[in-house]
């Protein structure tokens, strides 16, 4: 039974622009390499902001590893998003930490037991969440994303 969320995977900072946040943060850090990618949550079943169908969402993102953690860098290009409402109420910066579990369901459950629910998420074709940002971003001052051990990233 899931009772704490325990294994942090990702660290997401939202950017005005990837490719020179990927430069800058690799002259501070020790990271050799990013792998780039354009997602769009069109086409993508079940996907949801505030339990609205939510196609519309597209972002331009940056991956890297440093040490465990993998550095995920967003630039919002389009669309409704739990990733646009951080950046029009905090500003640019650390956006989520996602965490990895074993079954996305009952990290809710945990979620919505300390009064926590969901603004994002997306479904595979069953309708078995796979993905969710947790909306803490007032309690926290960040949201919390969860993945599905084998679901870590949009492809």
């Amino acid at each position: 039974m899931l009772n704490r969320l325990s294994m942090p995977i990702q660290v997401g900072i939202s950017v005005s622009d990837v490719k020179l946040a990927s430069v800058a943060l690799s002259q501070l850090f020790a990271i050799d390499s990013w792998r780039f990618a354009t997602w769009s949550a069109d086409g993508v079943a079940g996907s949801t902001h505030r339990g609205i169908p939510n196609p519309d969402w597209k972002g331009e993102l940056a991956f890297a590893q440093l040490g465990a953690i993998e550095i995920e860098l967003i630039q919002d290009v389009a669309g409704a998003s739990s990733y646009q409402e951080s950046v029009a109420r905090s500003g640019l910066g650390i956006r989520h930490i996602m965490f990895a579990v074993p079954d996305v369901s009952a990290a809710i459950k945990l979620a919505a037991q300390q009064g926590i629910g969901v603004s994002t998420q997306i479904t595979n074709a069953d309708g078995v969440p796979t993905w969710t940002v947790l909306d803490t971003s007032e309690r926290f001052g960040f949201d919390v994303e969860i993945a599905l051990k084998v679901d870590m990233e949009p492809e």
